[in-house]
């Protein structure tokens, strides 16, 4: 099953390669295009080159993050790869049982993506700047993935290695202040694995960041409410109190008044009698 499905991919890369440029990269007019064409890549043919700059140029060429289309083209990456499910478990085996691992692991990542972009309007400056390096390294992460899972289904030499997303790891760790979770992790996939929990750990930051501005915003404004409620209220117990002392006075000076209009009728009275 594994040399029919190398056999059947490499005769449609055959069909599906379109003409190159000078610089040794393909010219793709759409999107689609660009995917199938890595759906149908064979490592092999290409004399195993180093992939994630291979990617990552055909990435820039094409635009994708920078026309705002990387959500467009992981998800139409994410309905090839579900769509191989059924394959893959009809088919159970060692390679197999990874690859589905490996989409199932993809799976969450996005979901959790997609939740971070709800919060994408209150971003700061560096957040933003983290969020949109983020999504550039989905797109490259699913095309890696969507090649992953077809070497693995065909039974095909294993292309990554254990230091494959090395470089990027440790970029993304000096540049935003990343500390990657240890843990034991093992199999075929593991580079892969390790990778997403570095991007896990990267919505994790920002979904704090987003948690505690919220928390802030929050508590600034319980503040501000308390500081005008006592504001509120010290003015009403002054204005009361002051009320209270000009009735005071008030009473004081009608009492002196009617005392003093009093004492001349008290001696006239006296005098008539």
């Amino acid at each position: 099953m594994g040399n029919c499905q190398t056999s059947k991919r490499k005769d449609s890369t055959a069909k599906t390669t379109l003409p190159r440029t000078q610089s040794n990269y393909v010219i793709f007019t759409n999107l689609n295009q660009l995917i199938t064409y890595f759906d149908n890549f064979n490592l092999e043919s290409h004399s195993y080159p180093d992939l994630s700059h291979f990617l990552g140029k055909h990435i820039k060429r094409a635009r994708i993050v920078d026309e705002g289309k990387s959500w467009v083209a992981i998800n139409k990456i994410q309905n090839i790869l579900e769509s191989k499910i059924t394959f893959i478990i009809r088919n159970l085996n060692f390679e197999t049982d990874a690859a589905l691992q490996l989409i199932y692991s993809f799976k969450k990542i996005i979901s959790q993506a997609h939740k971070m972009i709800e919060l994408q309007t209150n971003f700061d400056e560096k957040e933003i700047e983290l969020f949109q390096y983020i999504q550039g390294q989905l797109v490259q992460l699913s095309l890696e993935v969507l090649i992953a899972v077809n070497t693995l289904i065909a039974g095909e030499l294993i292309w990554w290695e254990d230091k494959y997303f090395e470089w990027r790891t440790n970029y993304i760790i000096s540049q935003f202040g990343i500390q990657i979770p240890d843990g034991p992790h093992q199999g075929s996939t593991a580079p892969f694995i390790v990778f997403m929990l570095v991007i896990q750990t990267c919505f994790s930051k920002l979904t704090n960041a987003q948690f505690k501005d919220s928390e802030d915003i929050e508590s600034k404004a319980q503040q501000s409410y308390l500081t005008k409620f006592y504001s509120q209220m010290k003015s009403e117990l002054m204005a009361e109190s002051l009320i209270q002392e000009i009735n005071i006075d008030s009473t004081q000076i009608q009492t002196r008044v009617v005392s003093h209009t009093l004492q001349p009728h008290s001696k006239l009275n006296y005098q008539l009698q």
